[in-house]
């Protein structure tokens, strides 16, 4: 379920919704084969509570450079290759500044080993293949089982070097292709 559609275009209005039956109402959309379209979509979360006197916030931030290309039109369905051309995330709080951006190539620089934000490289550069019908915006997302499979690469299991990634199923659930 890709991520609840991975926060692609708030211009669609899919930000985080389920890409199996994603559903949006009273739009209509109008694809024409061949176009690409950019956009930069941003995600932004802020919390705060108050703990034993202290007062806490927390902010965190994704956002994703994107290339939209329809190749194909059947019927009302528009099939749309959306890749994903750059990522940059940061999460800010007390005792917490962390930092990802995908266009640092080097592994070794900390934007690129965030342990907390350096699984977001594995969504630099992968084309995820959506089916929208363009009269409801029903959208079904395919192609992220490669992300699932890359997160789950990055975390192997330490404890035995032949079990599963302990974030696999995790990662599957996320990131993977809907049924």
């Amino acid at each position: 379920s890709l991520m609840r559609w991975l926060m692609l275009m708030p211009t669609l209005g899919l930000m985080w919704g389920s890409c199996a039956g994603l559903s949006l109402s009273a739009v209509e959309y109008h694809f024409t084969i061949g176009d690409v379209q950019q956009y930069l979509v941003e995600t932004k979360q802020e919390v705060a509570w108050d703990s034993a006197g202290d007062h806490l916030a927390f902010t965190s931030s994704v956002a994703t450079l994107q290339a939209w290309k329809c190749i194909a039109i059947d019927g009302s369905t528009a099939t749309v290759e959306v890749t994903i051309l750059r990522v940059i995330a940061k999460h800010q709080g007390p005792g917490s500044d962390h930092r990802f951006d995908s266009s640092l190539r080097m592994s070794t620089d900390p934007a690129v080993s965030d342990p907390l934000l350096g699984h977001l490289k594995a969504l630099d550069g992968v084309t995820l293949t959506l089916r929208i019908d363009q009269l409801t915006g029903a959208t079904r997302v395919s192609g992220g089982s490669v992300i699932a499979d890359a997160i789950a690469k990055r975390a192997p299991n330490l404890m035995d070097p032949t079990a599963p990634s302990p974030m696999a199923a995790q990662a599957q659930q996320l990131y993977g292709d809907a049924n």
